[in-house]
Protein backbone atom coordinates (compact mmCIF):
# COMPACT_ATOMS: atom_id res chain seq x y z
CA UNK A 1 0.00 0.00 0.00
CA UNK A 2 1.29 3.62 -1.24
CA UNK A 3 0.81 6.53 1.52
CA UNK A 4 -1.67 8.15 -0.76
CA UNK A 5 -4.44 5.38 -0.61
CA UNK A 6 -7.37 6.67 1.98
CA UNK A 7 -6.81 6.01 5.45
CA UNK A 8 -9.53 5.84 8.16
CA UNK A 9 -10.13 7.87 11.34
CA UNK A 10 -7.73 5.63 13.49
CA UNK A 11 -4.78 5.87 10.84
CA UNK A 12 -5.66 2.18 9.11
CA UNK A 13 -5.65 2.07 5.52
CA UNK A 14 -8.90 1.05 3.96
CA UNK A 15 -9.36 -1.64 1.24
CA UNK A 16 -11.82 -1.59 -2.15
CA UNK A 17 -14.36 -2.87 -0.21
CA UNK A 18 -13.84 -0.20 2.03
CA UNK A 19 -13.24 -2.24 5.30
CA UNK A 20 -10.15 -0.64 7.18
CA UNK A 21 -6.91 -2.71 7.73
CA UNK A 22 -5.49 -2.57 11.19
CA UNK A 23 -2.05 -1.93 10.92
CA UNK A 24 0.46 -4.16 13.23
CA UNK A 25 1.41 -2.29 16.68
CA UNK A 26 5.11 -1.03 15.78
CA UNK A 27 6.71 -0.89 19.36
CA UNK A 28 6.27 -2.60 22.76
CA UNK A 29 3.72 -0.06 24.09
CA UNK A 30 1.55 0.06 21.22
CA UNK A 31 1.11 -3.43 21.19
CA UNK A 32 0.50 -3.39 25.19
CA UNK A 33 -2.18 -0.71 24.68
CA UNK A 34 -3.90 -3.04 21.90
CA UNK A 35 -3.94 -5.88 24.22
CA UNK A 36 -5.54 -3.97 27.10
CA UNK A 37 -8.31 -2.59 24.99
CA UNK A 38 -8.90 -6.00 23.68
CA UNK A 39 -9.26 -6.89 27.14
CA UNK A 40 -11.37 -4.15 27.74
CA UNK A 41 -14.07 -4.83 25.08
CA UNK A 42 -13.98 -8.57 25.92
CA UNK A 43 -14.86 -7.91 29.23
CA UNK A 44 -17.67 -5.82 28.70
CA UNK A 45 -18.72 -8.55 26.10
CA UNK A 46 -19.20 -10.71 28.74
CA UNK A 47 -21.08 -8.32 31.04
CA UNK A 48 -23.37 -7.54 28.01
CA UNK A 49 -24.34 -11.09 27.96
CA UNK A 50 -24.61 -11.24 31.70
CA UNK A 51 -27.25 -8.57 31.69
CA UNK A 52 -29.11 -10.40 28.79
CA UNK A 53 -29.21 -13.75 30.37
CA UNK A 54 -30.52 -12.15 33.79
CA UNK A 55 -33.45 -9.64 32.10
CA UNK A 56 -34.09 -13.21 29.73
CA UNK A 57 -34.31 -15.41 32.76
CA UNK A 58 -36.01 -13.03 34.98
CA UNK A 59 -39.60 -13.77 34.29
CA UNK A 60 -38.84 -17.61 34.31
CA UNK A 61 -37.92 -17.15 38.04
CA UNK A 62 -40.14 -15.16 38.80
CA UNK A 63 -42.81 -18.37 37.69
CA UNK A 64 -40.48 -20.42 39.68
CA UNK A 65 -39.62 -18.76 43.05
CA UNK A 66 -42.22 -15.87 42.86
CA UNK A 67 -42.60 -12.17 41.49
CA UNK A 68 -40.27 -10.48 43.98
CA UNK A 69 -37.70 -12.51 43.22
CA UNK A 70 -37.81 -11.92 39.27
CA UNK A 71 -38.03 -8.00 40.18
CA UNK A 72 -34.97 -8.31 42.31
CA UNK A 73 -33.00 -9.71 39.58
CA UNK A 74 -34.72 -7.52 36.60
CA UNK A 75 -33.50 -4.21 38.89
CA UNK A 76 -30.71 -5.77 39.71
CA UNK A 77 -30.11 -6.13 35.62
CA UNK A 78 -31.53 -3.40 34.79
CA UNK A 79 -29.02 -0.92 37.49
CA UNK A 80 -26.05 -2.55 36.16
CA UNK A 81 -27.23 -1.80 32.62
CA UNK A 82 -27.59 2.32 33.20
CA UNK A 83 -23.97 1.72 34.69
CA UNK A 84 -22.22 -0.07 32.13
CA UNK A 85 -23.86 2.47 29.56
CA UNK A 86 -23.08 5.45 31.16
CA UNK A 87 -19.55 4.31 31.67
CA UNK A 88 -18.96 3.15 28.44
CA UNK A 89 -20.68 6.59 26.98
CA UNK A 90 -17.23 8.26 27.86
CA UNK A 91 -15.37 6.03 25.05
CA UNK A 92 -17.65 6.97 22.02
CA UNK A 93 -18.02 10.56 20.07
CA UNK A 94 -19.81 13.21 20.68
CA UNK A 95 -22.84 12.89 19.49
CA UNK A 96 -23.61 8.90 20.20
CA UNK A 97 -22.34 9.96 24.01
CA UNK A 98 -24.98 12.44 23.92
CA UNK A 99 -27.83 9.58 23.37
CA UNK A 100 -26.30 7.24 25.19
CA UNK A 101 -26.19 9.62 28.22
CA UNK A 102 -30.11 9.86 27.73
CA UNK A 103 -30.69 5.89 27.17
CA UNK A 104 -28.74 5.91 30.65
CA UNK A 105 -30.94 7.87 31.87
CA UNK A 106 -33.89 6.29 30.83
CA UNK A 107 -32.92 3.24 32.02
CA UNK A 108 -32.24 4.32 35.51
CA UNK A 109 -35.92 6.12 36.05
CA UNK A 110 -37.10 2.58 34.80
CA UNK A 111 -34.93 0.81 37.00
CA UNK A 112 -36.43 2.94 39.82
CA UNK A 113 -40.11 2.29 38.73
CA UNK A 114 -39.26 -1.51 38.93
CA UNK A 115 -37.49 -1.00 42.57
CA UNK A 116 -40.78 0.73 43.54
CA UNK A 117 -42.94 -2.24 42.36
CA UNK A 118 -40.92 -4.39 44.37
CA UNK A 119 -40.92 -2.38 47.45
CA UNK A 120 -44.66 -2.12 46.97
CA UNK A 121 -44.78 -5.92 46.59
CA UNK A 122 -42.81 -6.90 49.48
CA UNK A 123 -45.17 -4.27 51.74
CA UNK A 124 -47.89 -6.04 51.08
Amino acid sequence: MTNDEPRSRNGSFTTDNHQPVMREPVTATEAAHLQEAQERDRADTYKAMGITIAIVIAPFLGLAFGLEVALAILAAAMAFTTWLTWSGAKRVGVTLRAKLYTMSALNAVLTLVVLGVLILRLAN
